[in-house]
């Protein structure tokens, strides 16, 4: 209980030092705690609007172990993701990722993918992408 109550402080500080400091904000739909959206990255291109994540992990997140060595592979505490969507038919795409070796995008980076050709758009299949399509096409109609 005692560490449950601690995680939560903790939590609550990196959820304010977020969006205190870069107009990053709990992204409500997901994990609060470790989901973030940046407000100021939604843009409209052409019919899409191109928005930021962050994911902040509490534990490293590793993408399985080296088969020959057994070594965890692409450790990181976060990633931002940014997602491009079509607000015409309710579907996104992720055109790009970056894992960070620390907490809140910070440290070293891990792994950089960009991927602006042949997205694949697909229907929101979690909390996470359906906040993210909530949030920018709320966001984008109004001021269109």
């Amino acid at each position: 209980m005692f560490l449950r109550i601690v995680m939560a402080t903790l939590a609550a500080a990196a959820s304010f030092g977020v969006q205190a400091a870069s107009g990053w904000v709990a992204l409500s739909g997901a994990n609060s705690e470790t989901t973030f959206i940046n407000r100021s990255s939604i843009h409209t291109q052409g019919q899409f609007v191109d928005v930021e994540v962050l994911r902040d992990f509490a534990e490293t997140v590793t993408l399985g172990n080296d088969p020959q060595s057994g070594t965890p592979l692409y450790t990181h505490r976060s990633v931002t993701l940014s997602y491009r969507v079509d607000c015409s038919t309710n579907t996104l795409a992720m055109s790009e990722w970056q894992m960070f070796e620390k907490n809140l995008g910070q440290g070293a980076l891990v792994w950089n993918q960009n991927n602006v050709t042949g997205l694949a758009f697909l229907p929101a299949v979690d909390a996470e992408m359906r906040a993210v399509l909530r949030s920018a096409c709320a966001t984008t109609t109004v001021s269109r």
